[in-house]
């Protein structure tokens, strides 16, 4: 144990040697943790998607997922009101509420299969839903919250 200095409290003194161990603690584990995360192959899906906008959930009823016409390309990552989507108003370049819809097609890589496979999506608006050849995966709910999906059993 360290001895305090003479200026101040001995408490304040072991109070900020535990914060500096707890501070390397969890500095190493953020190190270790993006070691392992760098090691682990990555597809990523950024680039152009297929897109469509509905101002209702008539996508749901008319099962989008599944097939439909996707009439616009949108980049991902990207905010459809800055690509164009919905009309122009004097606050926004464009403001459209309701429902966007976007699709892509991937290969997964050979050596993928057999072995656990995850999707992460950085951040969605209020919410997201995600389908993988047809079948519901999930719904999350969170404003810009990152979350990873685990789609080895869709696969």
């Amino acid at each position: 144990m360290t001895t305090p200095c003479r200026s101040c409290n001995p408490l304040r003194c072991a109070y900020r040697a535990l914060r500096s161990t707890l501070s390397a603690c969890a500095l190493l584990a953020v190190l270790l943790a993006c070691a392992g995360a760098s090691a682990r192959p990555e597809v990523s899906l950024d680039g152009t998607w297929d897109f469509r906008f509905a101002s209702d959930d008539r996508g749901d009823t008319e099962q989008w997922y599944k097939s439909g016409e996707f009439d616009r390309s949108i980049a991902v990552p990207g905010v459809w009101n800055a690509q164009g989507v919905g009309s122009e108003t004097p606050i926004l370049r464009h403001s459209a509420v309701g429902v966007g819809w976007y699709r892509r097609a991937f290969d997964l890589p050979d050596e993928w299969h057999g072995k656990r496979v995850w999707l992460r999506i950085g951040a969605a608006y209020h919410s997201s839903r995600v389908w993988l050849n047809g079948q519901s995966v999930t719904k999350c709910i969170g404003y810009s919250l990152s979350h990873r999906l685990d789609l080895t059993p869709y696969i």
